[in-house]
């Protein structure tokens, strides 16, 4: 496969790939707002501006200008450099966009990094990529298929012809909306989650009325009838936990897991994991 000095060929494909997508640089995350060549020097210059704060553009930060979606990339980008000149010295979390060249090693080449559970409001989601072919090189909103994760197992297929946007009151939600600019998918991204002590504790709380938690990416706690928790891998429950002690600061010392029959291939990853000390088949 040939390589070129800017990783894409041309700057209409660097365009045409990376716009209005996320990607990760370093070890941060940006949404990517425009990729000029407007200079005429060889470099495709990426204007990215950081994920967390809900909203991107001007409903995040009033201060940057105006760009037209449909606008020429090199009048684009020229806006955005004579911004980036006028806010010199500014700290960064004032300015809200930063300008790297596409060849920078820090894109890692613009792998694709992994999604999963989203600590929300009210539950937990979990995010996966679309496996449809797309030509985008970063994430796309539109690309991230959410399901609601739910302590029953479902044999619905979210990514199946026809499903989009079903309801039935048997599935748990699926392509439920999720805000990929939000602090809670920043939060998943870096892979940033509360201990599963943590979890046990909160959700032991009557006061905290979360139907659950996630703890790593693939692994949350889910309430279950009667004060019951369950454990839940990516989207569907896999096994009841039990062997708490204590109140609401529950002990984690004899944490054990009745793990569903269908589930046992799980086994040796949670062995791996340590999380538990005993692990039975049911």
């Amino acid at each position: 496969m040939p390589t070129f000095p800017n990783f894409f060929e041309t700057s209409e494909e660097a365009r045409m790939r990376l716009r209005r997508t996320i990607v990760k640089y370093k070890d941060d995350f940006y949404h990517i707002m425009e990729v000029s060549n407007h200079r005429q020097d060889g470099k495709f210059r990426v204007y990215m501006e950081p994920l967390g704060r809900s909203y991107v553009g001007r409903d995040a930060n009033p201060l940057l200008p105006e760009i037209s979606v449909y606008g020429e990339p090199s009048i684009n980008g020229q806006i955005l450099d004579e911004y980036l000149d006028s806010m010199s010295g500014r700290p960064e979390s004032e300015v809200g966009v930063i300008r790297k060249y596409a060849s920078s090693k820090h894109f890692n080449k613009f792998r694709p990094f992994p999604l999963g559970n989203v600590n929300t409001k009210g539950g937990v989601i979990h995010c996966e990529r679309s496996p449809t072919r797309n030509m985008h090189q970063g994430l796309l909103s539109e690309a991230v298929v959410s399901t609601r994760v739910s302590i029953t197992p479902s044999t619905y297929d979210p990514f199946k012809r026809g499903y989009r946007g079903d309801r039935e009151a048997d599935h748990p939600v699926h392509n439920t909306d999720i805000n990929v600019y939000s602090p809670e998918f920043l939060f998943m991204l870096k892979g940033e989650y509360p201990s599963l002590a943590e979890v046990l504790t909160n959700l032991r709380d009557p006061d905290i009325l979360n139907s659950g938690c996630a703890f790593h990416k693939d692994w949350s706690i889910m309430r279950g009838p009667a004060g019951t928790l369950f454990l839940c891998y990516k989207s569907s429950g896999v096994g009841q936990v039990y062997g708490l002690t204590g109140g609401r600061a529950a002990s984690v010392i004899s944490l054990r897991l009745k793990l569903s029959r269908e589930f046992e291939f799980l086994k040796e990853e949670l062995e791996e994991f340590g999380w538990f000390t005993g692990i039975s088949i049911h």
